[in-house]
C-alpha cells in the first residue's frame, strides 16, 4: 500500500494545502498528496478546502470574490511558516512521479483542468468528488476519476468510474470483492488504524490509502 498525504502533511506551523505542507510530505516519504481545488473570480484554479478564507486565512470572505492576485495579500500559513494560496499549476510544478489526488470543491471545466495536467505528465493523476455532478462534468477526461462516498450506494452507477475513495470504516470484504468485479480501485481515507484491517483479501485490494 502507498501512503498519500491528507491536505499535504501539516504541523503546527505548516498549514494545510500549501506549497510547504506538499514538499512536507515528499520529505517525509509519502507517495503522493490529497488536494482541494476551487476557482478565483478570474478562474484561476487555487488550492484551498473551504470556500471562506476565513478559517484559514488572515483574510475574510469567499473565494470566488476575489482575483488571485488579490487573494495573494493573505497568509494562508502560520506566522512562523507564512504561504500565500497556492495556484494547482505551481503545486504541480514542484511535483514528480508521484500520485496526485484532486477533489474538486466545485464545477471546473475539463479543458481548463486539463490544460493544467497535461504540462505535469510525469503524475499519476486522481480526480475526485463528493460530488457526482462535478465528476460527471469530466468524465471523459483521460485522467483517473471518482467518486468520494461517505457511505457505500451499490445503487449508484459505478461502471464510468475508475476508483471510489471510501471511508476505512465502511470498507469490508463484500464491498472490496463487488468492486474489484466492477473493475474498479478502491482507495482508503481516514485511514490511521488501516494497519487494523486484518483481512488479507482486503488489502490485497487496496494500492493507495489517504
Amino acid at each position: 500500500m502507498q501512503l498519500i498525504a491528507h491536505r499535504g502533511l501539516t504541523t503546527k506551523d505548516i498549514k494545510e494545502n500549501t506549497i510547504n505542507s506538499f514538499k512536507n510530505a515528499i520529505k517525509n516519504g509519502y507517495d503522493g498528496i490529497e488536494l482541494d481545488v476551487r476557482l478565483t473570480k478570474d478562474k484561476k484554479i487555487v488550492v484551498i478546502h473551504n470556500n471562506l478564507i476565513n478559517k484559514t486565512s488572515n483574510g475574510v470572505g469567499s473565494v470566488n470574490d476575489y482575483t488571485y492576485k488579490e487573494l495573494l495579500k493573505y497568509n494562508f500559513g502560520s506566522k512562523k511558516v507564512p504561504s500565500k494560496i497556492p495556484l494547482l499549476e505551481s503545486v504541480l510544478k514542484r511535483i514528480k512521479n508521484k500520485i496526485v489526488v484532486i477533489e474538486l470543491k466545485e464545477k471546473i471545466e475539463l479543458d481548463m483542468l486539463e490544460k493544467i495536467l497535461d504540462k505535469y505528465p510525469n503524475n499519476d493523476y486522481y480526480i475526485s468528488s463528493f460530488s457526482k455532478k462535478y465528476i460527471d462534468n469530466i468524465i471523459n477526461s483521460k485522467y483517473k476519476k471518482g467518486l468520494i462516498n461517505y457511505v457505500f450506494n451499490s445503487n449508484i452507477d459505478l461502471k464510468k468510474y475508475d476508483f471510489l475513495l471510501i471511508l476505512e470504516d465502511l470498507f469490508n470484504e463484500n464491498i472490496s470483492n463487488y468492486l474489484k468485479s466492477k473493475n474498479i480501485e478502491p482507495i482508503l481515507y481516514n485511514t490511521m488504524n488501516c494497519i487494523n484491517i486484518k483481512n488479507k483479501n482486503i488489502i490485497a485490494n487496496i494500492k493507495y490509502i489517504i
